[in-house]
């Protein structure tokens, strides 16, 4: 994701918007919005407390294959 340009972000979400719209009332529109709002404040809030919230190296489980 992070060679994604934000204009093509923007173009992602617009489409992703004008379809959903197509499909859905506009109570279930509201009610999707209100939902992808929250989903993205949480992942704004794990961006931002993310570095801080990981074990130190010492701590961590040792990956299983």
């Amino acid at each position: 994701m992070a060679s994604c340009q934000g204009q093509q972000l923007i173009a992602l979400g617009t489409a992703i918007a004008f379809q959903l719209a197509q499909h859905l009332s506009a109570d279930d529109l509201e009610l999707v919005g209100a939902l992808l709002e929250v989903v993205g404040d949480q992942l704004a809030l794990l961006a931002l407390t993310k570095p801080s919230c990981q074990l130190p190296p010492s701590k961590q489980k040792p990956e299983t294959m």
